[in-house]
Order: C-alpha cells, then sequence, then structure tokens
C-alpha cells in the first residue's frame, strides 16, 4: 500500500479553496473543492471535510473487514449528510452565503474500495494501463448527456455548473460505489482543476511511469500548471 498526495494553488487563483485529508493508516481520503465568496469556498471545503472525516472516524470503530458493503455505504452516506447540514448551516451566515463545496471520500477496506462523491471531483481506477472514471460528475453537461443531448454544441459553463454541491440544499443525496482492487491498482482522485487541464491520455501516461506516488502527485501538479494552472489543483493517489 502506498499514497501520495499534494494540492496547489494554481497560476490563477489568490486563494486555494481545495481541502484535502489522508490518513494513510485507517486509509480514509476526502478531498473537496470550494465555493464562493471571499474565503466562503476555502470555509465550505475545510468544514465538509473536517465532518465527514469525523463521523467516518466514529463510524469505522463499529465496522470491520467482514461487515458487508451495505454497512460502509451507510457510513459514506451519514458522513456527507452531517458535511451537508454543517455547511449549510454556516452558509447563512453573511459573510459566507451562497458558499458551498464538492465532497469526495474513498475508504479502502481489505481488497475493497469504497467511494462517496457529491459534485464533479472525480475518482478513477488505473488498472491494466487502463485509466476509467468512477464517479458521475454532477454537472449541467453531464445531465444533458444522460438524456442523449450533443455536448459539443453545449455553453462551455454548463461543464463546471454544479447540479449537486454540499451545502447548497438542506438535503443531499451522494452517489456511492464499492468495487475490489487488484494488486497494483492505482486510484487517482481529483479535483477539476487537474482534469480540466490533462486529459484521460496524459494522465495515463504519467500514471504508466510507475513512479513513487509523492513525486507522481507532483508531476501530476505540475503538469497541470505548465498547461495553464487555471484553477486550484488537488491530486491524491493509491496503490494497492
Amino acid at each position: 500500500m502506498e499514497i501520495g498526495f499534494l494540492t496547489d494553488i494554481g497560476l490563477k487563483r489568490e486563494i486555494n479553496e481545495d481541502t484535502i485529508l489522508v490518513d494513510a493508516d485507517k486509509k480514509i481520503i476526502i478531498l473537496a473543492d470550494g465555493m464562493g465568496g471571499h474565503l466562503a469556498g476555502e470555509v465550505a471545503s475545510r468544514l465538509a471535510v473536517d465532518v465527514a472525516y469525523r463521523v467516518t472516524c466514529e463510524g469505522l470503530t463499529c465496522l470491520c473487514s467482514q461487515d458487508d458493503d451495505g454497512s460502509f455505504k451507510e457510513l459514506l452516506k451519514s458522513a456527507f449528510v452531517e458535511a451537508n447540514s454543517q455547511v449549510f448551516k454556516s452558509s447563512s451566515m453573511d459573510n459566507l452565503k451562497g458558499m458551498g463545496t464538492t465532497l469526495l471520500e474513498v475508504i479502502i477496506c481489505a481488497d475493497r474500495a469504497f467511494v462517496c462523491s457529491i459534485g464533479d471531483s472525480r475518482a478513477y481506477l488505473y488498472r491494466q494501463e487502463r485509466l476509467q472514471q468512477i464517479t458521475t460528475d454532477h454537472t449541467v453537461a453531464d445531465y444533458y448527456l444522460k438524456r442523449g443531448e450533443d455536448i459539443n454544441f453545449m455553453p462551455k459553463a454548463y461543464f463546471s455548473m454544479l447540479t449537486k454541491a454540499i451545502g447548497t440544499q438542506p438535503e443531499v443525496e451522494p452517489d456511492l460505489y464499492a468495487f475490489d482492487l487488484s494488486q497494483g491498482d492505482i486510484m487517482l482522485m481529483a479535483t477539476d482543476g487537474l482534469f480540466n487541464m490533462l486529459d484521460k491520455i496524459e494522465m495515463q501516461s504519467l500514471l504508466a511511469s510507475r513512479s513513487k506516488l509523492d513525486s507522481l502527485a507532483g508531476e501530476f501538479v505540475q503538469r497541470a500548471n505548465v498547461k495553464g494552472g487555471k484553477d486550484n489543483i488537488t491530486v491524491a493517489l493509491y496503490r494497492h
């Protein structure tokens, strides 16, 4: 097992509104991409990550590797529901109105991966030289894509306009995933500041290098900045 991660302000933003938390011992990875007015996005992402981590740690004490998928999914869902409640409550403050955040959490238990997602931060699985996106983007573009619309004619803004986020509505329904991991598999988790700069082929090429994951996380961030660094960039990598 190996984990590497990095967050970077990028080249265009004044502050970093991304937050990442990695607990290598518990094999928990959580990241968020905040949005809102002055400092509000930073507050939203940090609060969501902290709350989700606390709820997850409390729940993990009651679980073991023999528990079924439903138990882990229920734990992740409860973490996201509580994170949403706390961010939504805080967003009523004058200086934090309109804030929200994406939220992505991964728990590894034995040879199973559990993923929970709201927004457009992504989880990928790299296996046998092939990179597959696990999560679904909660964006206007994805909504129309599912209805069979031609994305080539959509306004560019639709690809970053969220249909779901933590803290923007009193209730939230996250997406949940569970799947087996094989030896050598790599999971890639990232905010849109990474994958909006690098296409799938570029990401696959970097993953194929088999570099140490700390170094590889730095290479991802460096490459995204070379391509423009238009947003905050956060990446986490887990090798099974």
